[in-house]
C-alpha cells in the first residue's frame, strides 16, 4: 500500500465458539489477515454481541454450542438482522441447520478443523454478498 492510499476496512467477524482455545486461535489468525474479531462463547453471548454491535459484517457460529439449539439461534441471528450472512462451523459433518432449505441469511458451511484460507474466502465472499 503506498501513502496516501486508504486502507480497506476490517470486516467485522463475530466469532461464536464454546471452544476457548480453538475460538482464541481462530480469532488470532483472523486478526493477522486483517479482520476485526468479536468472540462469543455460548449461543446467548452471540445473541448479545449481535445487539450490542449493530456494524458486525459477518457471523461465524459453532453448530453446536450451549445456550441453544442450531436452527434457534440461527433463526434468532436472522431476526435480529436480516440478511447477515451466517457461516457454520461443525465438527460433526455439514449439517444442515434448517432440516430443509437453508434460510436466508446462512452463507456456508465448513467442517472443523478447517483450513484458514477456506475460512478466510468464505468470510470475504460473505462480506462481499451483503455490498
Amino acid at each position: 500500500m503506498q501513502s496516501g492510499e486508504e486502507r480497506p476496512e476490517a470486516i467485522r467477524v463475530l466469532l461464536a465458539d464454546d471452544e476457548p482455545a480453538f475460538r482464541t486461535s481462530t480469532a488470532l489468525c483472523l486478526r493477522r489477515r486483517g479482520c476485526e474479531i468479536l468472540e462469543a462463547g455460548s449461543a446467548h453471548d452471540a445473541l448479545r454481541t449481535l445487539r450490542l454491535n449493530p456494524d458486525i459484517d459477518v457471523v461465524i457460529l459453532d453448530h453446536l454450542m450451549p445456550g441453544g439449539a442450531p436452527a434457534h439461534t440461527l433463526a434468532e441471528i436472522i431476526a435480529l438482522r436480516p440478511g447477515l450472512p451466517v457461516i457454520l462451523l461443525s465438527g460433526m459433518g455439514r449439517p444442515d441447520p434448517s432440516g430443509g432449505t437453508p434460510p436466508a441469511g446462512f452463507f456456508r458451511c465448513l467442517e472443523k478443523p478447517c483450513d484458514l484460507d477456506d475460512l478466510i474466502d468464505a468470510i470475504e465472499a460473505a462480506a462481499r454478498s451483503r455490498s
